[in-house]
């Protein structure tokens, strides 16, 4: 199953759960029904609760019904993992039926589970589940892409700052405008927004300050700060 989509949209990346931030990312990219939104996948994480099985079978039956890939203007072609060695045409994308379990190999594990590597050039096995790919399959597929990956061809997206906790992260939301013109909005991370805010005012007390405005900017796309998730390339005219 493939999405056919037109720009404006703004693509999302992994949100993990992270609920209040994906409403900080409907703050800066707009609400619906007004904006349109792509999201990539990595909706869910583990968090400190844990609630009945039978919840857990509802949202994977819920995402065996998804969409596997989708289109933008017929240029730009998102994932939630990457290429597969036997992905030849989008049209075997719309022939895969939905729902469906996610097999341990092929088309569909791929475009969910491989991953881009700048240490491989063609294709190598990713620890027994899909495979790496690197700047060799990437251009056969694709032409005059982004930045982070094989030349400017492929780009990745993290939407979930400070992931687990753990991670001083930023969250980016890619933002397609009726042009293809590409930019970011950043949201960054809650530590690192507090740590600037105590920077700038070093007399005001941290239960003083007004932190609801979300330190967010946009970045061009040659300036991108973003993590490795899921994937946006552009597609050449033979695909």
């Amino acid at each position: 199953m493939l999405l056919e989509l037109k720009a404006p949209i703004n693509i999302c990346g992994n949100i993990c759960g992270q609920y209040t931030d994906l409403l900080r990312h409907f703050e800066q990219g707009g609400f619906l029904p007004e904006s349109n939104y792509l999201f990539l996948g990595g909706y869910v994480n583990r968090g400190k609760r844990r609630y009945n099985i039978k919840l857990w079978k509802l949202f994977t039956n819920c995402f065996n019904c998804l969409p596997a890939a989708a289109v933008i203007n017929e240029k730009i072609f998102c994932c939630h993992g990457g290429l597969s060695p036997e992905l030849h045409s989008l049209d075997q994308i719309r022939q895969i039926q939905r729902p469906t379990d996610v097999p341990d190999y092929g088309l569909l594990c791929d475009l969910l589970w491989s991953d881009p590597s700048t240490n491989v050039e063609n294709w190598q096995e990713n620890y027994g589940v899909s495979s790496e790919f690197g700047a060799n399959v990437v251009k056969e597929v694709v032409e005059d892409g982004y930045e982070f990956f094989a030349n400017h061809q492929l780009v990745t997206i993290f939407s979930a700052p400070d992931y687990t906790g753990e991670y001083d992260n930023a969250g980016a939301l890619m933002s397609i405008d009726q042009n293809l013109t590409y930019s970011f909005k950043i949201l960054h991370s809650r530590t690192k927004q507090i740590n600037n805010q105590n920077n700038n005012m070093n007399n005001l007390s941290l239960t003083q300050m007004d932190i609801s405005q979300e330190n967010v900017h946009q970045t061009n796309i040659g300036n991108g700060e973003a993590l490795k998730d899921s994937n946006v390339y552009t597609l050449n005219k033979e695909v």
